[in-house]
């Protein structure tokens, strides 16, 4: 699971890095933190909707558990930098374009899937 949210930092990485970004380093952790995030609360939502019942996140705990999931993601990429770099550095350009448009659907669908089961979960009277 980490290699293809190491494939998503590098990605993020390098479009930021492309476009003379300032922080590229900082903006990948951030997009991974928050596809991991999104991935989450969509397990939540589907859960929610098989028991028909709602979880109440509370702001302080979700805010927390975001919280953790970035500091965890911006340690494990501030010391593995280098090496995840390293890794993807000689990928060949088809596979760098099949990368890229699977990294762009998996960003969209993520976040149309958590936002849409909010919105109807969030309508639902249970």
């Amino acid at each position: 699971m980490f290699l293809f949210f190491d494939y998503l930092y590098i990605k993020v990485f390098n479009f930021y890095s492309a476009a003379h970004d300032k922080i590229p380093k900082f903006r990948g952790t951030m997009v991974v933190s928050m596809m991991q995030f999104f991935n989450i609360f969509i397990i939540i939502e589907i859960i929610t909707l098989f028991t028909h019942h709602k979880l109440a996140i509370k702001t302080v705990s979700g805010t927390v558990f975001m919280l953790a999931i970035i500091s965890l993601n911006y340690f494990r990429y501030k010391r593995n930098h280098n090496k995840i770099i390293k890794k993807w550095e000689k990928e060949k350009s088809k596979n760098k374009m099949v990368g890229n448009i699977i990294t762009i659907v998996y960003i969209a669908l993520s976040a149309i899937f958590c936002i849409g089961l909010a919105i109807y979960i969030g309508d639902k009277k249970w």
